[in-house]
């Protein structure tokens, strides 16, 4: 029996100049279904950390969003 894949978990961090980002994102709010009499996924999930240690969590939509240097999309 296949038990689906382990997922995964990247990081990016914004080097240089101020970056503008946009989500668009799927699963945050209802998990993938299970196959096959499988159980479902687990959610999507992204989060920024400035680079003063603030965290915001990100919508799975979002207009563009200005992030400084040093910030990491978790």
């Amino acid at each position: 029996m296949w038990r689906g894949g382990p997922g995964i978990r990247y990081s990016l961090k914004f080097y240089g100049e101020p970056t503008n980002i946009v989500m668009f994102g799927d699963g945050m709010k209802i998990p993938p279904f299970g196959s096959v009499s499988g159980k479902p996924g687990s959610l999507n999930f992204a989060e920024l950390t400035m680079e003063d240690g603030r965290r915001i969590t990100m919508a799975s939509k979002e207009r563009d969003r200005s992030l400084p240097k040093g910030t990491v999309l978790l």
